[in-house]
């Protein structure tokens, strides 16, 4: 799970720890490892499992922002583990706020 010690203005952002959830951080890191050959744009929902349009937006522009991401710091001379990993932190913050966005959409149905 990503770390961070924020106040104010300062922002420290930690690496990639042993906390939390095993089955998650590996399903994280796993997930993350065909970054490279990813292709951008949408992919197709399951019917049976309807989302949201907002729900839709913020996880292309995750999306669009991860790819980026990889390859500025994979094309940049980072190790591409060590891309791999910022991308995991990241992805787990998206999935944060995807799931905010389905908390308040569920709250106010």
């Amino acid at each position: 799970m990503p770390t961070e010690s924020s106040s104010g203005p300062r922002e420290s952002r930690g690496g990639i720890t042993k906390d939390g959830s095993s089955h998650l951080r590996r399903s994280l890191v796993e997930g993350c490892c065909n970054m490279g050959s990813r292709r951008p744009g949408p992919k197709r929902a399951d019917p049976a499992r309807p989302v949201s349009a907002a729900v839709e937006r913020i996880a292309a522009a995750g999306n669009e922002r991860l790819l980026e991401r990889y390859g500025r710091l994979a094309g940049g001379g980072i190790h591409a583990n060590k891309a791999r990993m910022a991308v995991v932190r990241e992805t787990a913050r998206w999935i944060w706020v995807i799931g905010l966005q389905v908390q308040s959409e569920l709250a106010n149905a």
